[in-house]
């Protein structure tokens, strides 16, 4: 037996030596991303792959492939009012939270990243809001909201604004999801600028420093540059989790998801009420369906307008 798989090894090693380079190599990398690939087929293109053909029939619990449907679903989906504003609100939240929430962590960094005092306990402090279960913060951030005893009245109270019920006015409920957004992941978004910022050679800002460039001359020609590629990985996780929020919005409005009149009703949620509560199994999964197609597009758009752009070392 041993002398079999000793011949069995030679005979492979002897036709790997006659294979070209060019392709052994090609081989040989396929066969280090197999792995990789299979995870993804099991977990992420199969899974989008039944969710198509169940957004193709209508059905029920019973069978979900009961009737061919064709596009049907997807006719209907695009028909729906409250499907398009849980769009819009998705859209809104993104367009708001995301510029607003890198703004701020990229400050925080900048000023985390110069020699201050009791800097490593400020860099724990604004992480600590992303590792808080949302649920536990929510309970803290719904006494907050509080109309008459809430912390955030009292404080816009100083400055003349009064009785802002946060969390039952079709007006502010968005708003509201979008202050405990980035509250929330300004830490994370603060601790990836950090590892950017932190690999910029120090001995370009003493350079400059030499010439007399100022603070704003050094971030403008050194620190932002250099931080391209930083800034275009948080923009993009960014975007895409912002179009999958769900938990902030469900728990701040346990009683009802999508808060009053669905004003902060978001795509996720839509889902997950379609899906879950409705059992409209079918009809979720044409829903499903164009969320994906829209944050692909999104991926894919930033990639084209920012890509170019990037330097990487």
């Amino acid at each position: 037996m041993g002398n079999i798989v000793f011949l069995a090894l030679r005979l492979l090693r002897l036709v790997w030596a006659r294979i070209p380079e060019k392709i052994r190599e090609a081989l040989l990398g396929y066969g280090l991303l197999f792995p990789v690939l299979l995870i993804l087929g099991a977990f992420v293109f199969w899974p989008l792959l039944e969710d198509l053909a169940l957004s193709l029939f209508h059905g029920n619990l019973g069978n979900l492939f009961k009737e061919f449907a064709g596009v049907a679903n997807y006719k209907d989906l695009l028909d729906d009012p409250v499907f398009r504003k849980a769009i819009t609100n998705t859209a809104i939240y993104a367009a708001v939270s995301v510029p607003i929430t890198m703004m701020l962590a990229l400050s925080l960094a900048v000023l985390l990243n110069s020699k201050i005092r009791l800097q490593g306990f400020f860099q724990t402090s604004f992480f600590l809001s992303y590792i808080t279960p949302t649920i536990a913060a929510v309970v803290v951030w719904r006494w907050i909201y509080e109309r008459d005893h809430g912390l955030l009245n009292y404080y816009l109270g100083l400055i003349g604004v009064h009785g802002i019920d946060w969390l039952n006015s079709p007006e502010f409920a968005l708003p509201a999801v979008i202050i405990f957004s980035i509250w929330k992941y300004v830490g994370y978004q603060v601790v990836l600028f950090l590892a950017g910022l932190q690999h910029i050679d120090k001995q370009l800002y003493e350079a400059s420093q030499v010439d007399g460039a100022s603070a704003w001359a050094r971030f403008r020609d050194i620190t932002w540059p250099l931080l391209a590629p930083t800034t275009f990985f948080v923009l993009l996780v960014s975007v895409i989790e912002a179009f999958k929020v769900f938990d902030v919005v469900y728990a701040l409005f346990p009683s009802r998801p999508g808060g009053p009149l669905r004003s902060a009703l978001t795509a996720i949620v839509y889902l997950f009420q379609t899906a879950f509560e409705g059992f409209r199994l079918n009809y979720a999964a044409a829903a499903a369906f164009v969320i994906f197609v829209i944050i692909f597009i999104l991926t894919i758009l930033q990639r084209r307008v920012f890509e170019r752009r990037i330097y990487y070392e």
